[in-house]
């Protein structure tokens, strides 16, 4: 019965939660690339 008010006040909370973990995940990716992309290129040469 009280879903419906759960997810009403929770969402807005749980959205800003769920966008900062995705963009903390594509930052933490971004920067794994940057950092392993020179290192690998500078293996083969």
């Amino acid at each position: 019965m009280g879903l419906p008010e759960f997810f009403g006040a929770s969402t807005l909370f749980v959205n800003n939660l769920f966008l900062t973990l995705v963009g903390l995940v594509v930052i933490i990716a971004l920067v794994l690339v940057i950092v392993l992309v020179p290192g690998k290129k500078g293996k083969k040469a």
